[in-house]
């Protein structure tokens, strides 16, 4: 188990996240136009809350989906699928055929 565990430990990529936090601003994320679907559990141990709805709120095009998934691995679980289809959703309905109104070939 302590092997499963430890592939999804992201080491150096972790060290970036927190030295690059800072540099995040209001601006900076005012300043995304494309759709951004921001997806976060309930129950997420690692980050809290207020961040998902700080990003939404300052994310014009954005769309946020709080998950009743286990902690912060969302993909994993019982509530994984709805992970999946959330995701899927949002990938058909930004697609070049949806904004075309073409057929998907999804």
């Amino acid at each position: 188990m302590s092997n499963f565990y430890g592939a999804y430990q992201s080491g150096y990529g972790f060290f970036i996240d927190l030295v690059q936090i800072n540099d995040l601003s209001t601006e900076t994320l005012q300043g995304i136009s494309c759709p951004t679907f921001i997806m976060h559990s309930k129950h997420d141990g690692s980050v809290p809350l207020d961040h998902p709805f700080f990003a939404h709120e300052n994310i014009t095009s954005s769309e946020m989906c709080l998950l009743d998934t286990w902690g912060h691995l969302i993909w994993l679980g019982k509530s994984a699928k709805e992970t999946d289809v959330s995701l899927i959703n949002f990938l058909k309905s930004h697609s070049v055929h949806s904004v075309r109104n073409e057929p998907s070939l999804i």
